[in-house]
Formats: C-alpha cells, sequence, structure tokens
C-alpha cells in the first residue's frame, strides 16, 4: 500500500545571501541583507521587506536569513554565500 507523503516541499528560493549592513533610519540602527539573483541583480531588504514580490525577509542573522512565501508554501533559510 502507499504511504501518503503529503505535498511536496516548496522549490529552494533562488536568491544568494551575500552580507549584512547596518543603517540608520529614523535614528535607530536596522540591520539590511544583501541578495542576489541568477541574472546577477543586486538587491537589500531589512526584516519585513517583501523580496522579488515572492517573499517576506523573517530574520537577517550573522550568517543566514529566513525567507517565507508569500503565498503561505513555508519558509527556508539561506545561508551565506560570500559572493
Amino acid at each position: 500500500a502507499a504511504v501518503p507523503t503529503g505535498p511536496p516541499p516548496p522549490p529552494p528560493i533562488p536568491l544568494k545571501f551575500f552580507g549584512t549592513y547596518t543603517m540608520t533610519v529614523n535614528g535607530q540602527p536596522v540591520q539590511v541583507a544583501a541578495f542576489s539573483d541568477a541574472r546577477g541583480n543586486t538587491f537589500t531588504g531589512k526584516v519585513g521587506d517583501i523580496l522579488e514580490g515572492r517573499y517576506r525577509l523573517l530574520r537577517i542573522g550573522r550568517d543566514s536569513v529566513d525567507l517565507a512565501f508569500l503565498d503561505g508554501g513555508g519558509q527556508q533559510s539561506i545561508r551565506m554565500t560570500g559572493q
């Protein structure tokens, strides 16, 4: 008998996390993460920002970030690649 396995996992988020920096917003320090995509485009985001119109930045750590799919398809951690 076949064992139900549930829905397939979401695809890997195709972003590379390559660094962080701190900027000042309204006199307060805010941690910002830097990313690149497969086309070589670079962009940044802070916790709560929506990236690529599909992912919400949940957490910025020392060497990883957590992103969630906006469609409710789960979340993933991405380790820093240094690229």
